[in-house]
C-alpha cells in the first residue's frame, strides 16, 4: 500500500519531503493507524502479486489516536529516530502540523470516513477505484455507519466525478499547509 500512496499522491509527496521522498516503511506505518484501530477497514486490489490499489475506511475515526497511545506511535518514533524514515525534523514537523490541522473539530463531523483512496498510476482508468470505495461503503453500511465522509482536493476532476456517481455531495470546505479540500459527505439507507 505504501508503494502505490508514493506513486499516487506525487504532489504531496513534493510539497512534504521536497526532492528526498520518505522510506515506504514511514508510508506504511500511518497506514497501518486504521487497519490497528479498526481491522477489517481496508480493503486492497492485487494484480501479479502486488498491490495496485487501497482503500482505508474506518466506521470510527476517533478510535485512530488510542492505536497511536497504544504504543504505535512510540514504535514510529524510534524508527524515525533510528533514521529508518529518511524524514528529517522539518518534514516531521509538516506531517504533524498537517495531521493537527486536519484532525480539528469541524460541523461536518462524520465518524465513518473514507481516509484515503488510492490506485496505482499505471492501473488507473480500469475501474479498480470504483470497485474498492463501493466495497468499502458495503462494509461500512455493514458496520452500522450511515453517513459517509471523505476529503477531495478541488482540482482531482476524476476523483470527484466518482465520489458523485456513488451518492457524496459537497457540503464544505478545510484546509491543510497544501491547500484546500473539499468536504464531501455520503447520506446512506436509514
Amino acid at each position: 500500500m505504501a508503494h502505490v500512496y508514493l506513486a499516487a499522491f506525487p504532489d504531496s509527496i513534493r510539497h512534504f519531503f521536497a526532492d528526498r521522498p520518505p522510506q515506504p516503511q514511514a508510508v506504511a506505518d500511518l497506514l497501518l493507524v486504521p487497519l490497528l484501530a479498526e481491522p477489517g477497514c481496508g480493503w486492497v486490489a492485487e494484480a501479479h502479486g502486488s498491490v495496485v490499489g487501497y482503500c482505508l475506511a474506518p466506521a470510527h475515526v476517533s478510535r485512530l489516536p488510542g492505536v497511536l497511545w497504544r504504543g504505535h506511535l512510540s514504535r514510529m518514533l524510534g524508527r524515525w529516530l533510528a533514521g529508518a524514515y529518511g524524514v528529517g525534523l522539518p518534514a516531521a514537523a509538516r506531517l504533524a502540523r498537517n495531521s493537527l490541522t486536519l484532525s480539528r473539530r469541524d460541523p461536518h463531523h462524520v465518524e465513518a470516513h473514507i481516509l484515503s483512496l488510492a490506485v496505482h498510476p499505471d492501473w488507473q482508468g480500469r475501474g479498480l477505484g470504483r470497485e474498492l470505495l463501493q466495497r468499502s461503503l458495503e462494509s461500512l453500511e455493514r458496520r452500522g455507519a450511515r453517513r459517509v465522509r471523505l476529503e477531495v482536493r478541488p482540482d482531482n476532476a476524476a476523483a470527484i466525478r466518482l465520489y458523485e456517481k456513488l451518492g457524496f455531495v459537497a457540503v464544505g470546505h478545510t484546509h491543510d499547509s497544501q491547500g484546500e479540500w473539499s468536504i464531501m459527505i455520503r447520506e446512506g439507507e436509514t
